[in-house]
C-alpha cells in the first residue's frame, strides 16, 4: 500500500496478520514440494528439532502438548496472573511481552475458544534458533522468579 497519510498507514498495519505470507513465499512452498528428496529430508530435521524443542520447553517446567507438527503448544501453568494484566494492552500473556521485548515473537493462545492465559505456540525454527529461544524463554522465567 502507498499512501501518505502515516495515521492511515498505522490503522491498515494493526489489522495485517501477524503470520502473513507473500505470493513469492508460497510459490517457493508449491516448488518444494515437488522436491520429495528435500521434502522428506526437511520432515527428518524437523522432527529432530521439534524432539529438542520440546524437551527444552518441558526441562523449563512448561506442559508440551503432544503434536506432529512444526510447531509446539504449550502452557506455562504458574504463569504469573498479575504480570498478565499490567504488561499485555490486549490480552497477551507475560511470555509473549517478555519475548517479543527481546525481538522474538510466539504465537498467544489464550484467545483460543475455551483456553485461558498461559497457553502458547511456537513455531520449530533451526536448531540454532531454537536455542535462543529457550534461553531467552530461560531468562525470563528467572525475572520472574519461576
Amino acid at each position: 500500500m502507498v499512501c501518505r497519510d502515516v495515521k492511515m498507514l498505522a490503522k491498515v498495519q494493526r489489522q495485517l496478520a501477524e503470520w502473513s505470507v507473500s505470493v513469492f513465499a508460497q510459490a517457493a512452498g508449491i516448488a518444494a514440494l515437488g522436491e520429495m528428496g528435500y521434502l522428506e529430508k526437511s520432515v527428518e530435521q524437523i522432527s529432530v528439532w521439534r524432539e529438542g524443542l520440546a524437551a527444552g520447553l518441558e526441562r523449563l517446567g512448561f506442559h508440551v502438548y503432544p503434536g506432529a507438527g512444526n510447531f509446539i503448544f504449550f502452557r506455562w501453568e504458574q504463569e504469573p496472573v498479575h504480570i498478565q494484566e499490567s504488561e499485555g494492552s490486549q490480552g497477551q500473556g507475560y511470555l509473549y511481552w517478555a519475548l517479543l521485548r527481546r525481538g522474538i515473537l510466539i504465537r498467544d493462545c489464550s484467545d483460543y475458544r475455551e483456553l485461558g492465559s498461559g497457553y502458547y505456540r511456537v513455531a520449530v525454527r533451526t536448531r540454532e534458533e531454537n536455542n535462543r529461544l529457550l534461553q531467552a524463554i530461560g531468562k525470563t522465567l528467572r525475572t520472574v522468579g519461576a
